[in-house]
C-alpha cells in the first residue's frame, strides 16, 4: 500500500510538472486574446450582449455573445486590425475601431452601451493602452 501512494504522489508531482510549462488558455505563440466587459451608463454588466469581432483585411468575423456578468473573450486571434462592435436590443450599437492585435499579448475593451429609443450607432476609437504581456519561464 505505502509504495502505491508513493507511485501515485510521483505521477501526481510529473503531471504538475508538465502542466505548470502549458501557455496561457486560448493563445498561442502566433495568437493573442481580446477579452472585456460590456456595462451600461449605471456601471450595471450587460449579459447576453452580442460581441463582433472583425478582421479589416479579410472582413473574418467572429462572435460571442457576453456571459450572465457581461463578460466576453475571443481566445486565438491573429494578429492585425479588429474593429469590436457591440449590440443588444434596447442600447444603441457601439463600434469600437482601430483595434490593433499583437500576437502572445492580451487587449482588454470594456464597452459601455447606452440607451436608445432608435437604430444609433456609437463609434469609439482604441487608444493606446496598458498592455499585459506573458512571460514564459523555461
Amino acid at each position: 500500500m505505502k509504495l502505491f501512494l508513493q507511485f501515485t504522489f510521483a505521477g501526481l508531482l510529473a503531471l504538475l510538472a508538465i502542466c505548470g510549462e502549458a501557455p496561457a488558455v486560448g493563445q498561442t505563440a502566433n495568437t493573442a486574446i481580446v477579452l472585456g466587459t460590456v456595462t451600461d451608463k449605471a456601471a450595471a454588466v450587460v449579459p447576453d450582449a452580442k460581441v463582433e469581432l472583425v478582421n479589416a483585411a479579410t472582413n473574418d468575423t467572429k462572435t460571442v455573445m457576453t456571459s450572465s456578468s457581461g463578460q466576453f473573450a475571443f481566445p486565438g486571434v491573429a494578429p492585425g486590425a479588429y474593429t469590436l462592435k457591440v449590440s443588444k436590443s434596447g442600447f444603441a450599437t457601439t463600434t469600437v475601431g482601430n483595434l490593433k492585435v499583437d500576437v502572445e499579448k492580451s487587449y482588454t475593451e470594456d464597452v459601455t452601451l447606452e440607451i436608445s429609443s432608435g437604430k444609433e450607432v456609437i463609434e469609439v476609437s482604441a487608444q493606446a493602452q496598458a498592455e499585459l504581456q506573458l512571460v514564459r519561464k523555461g
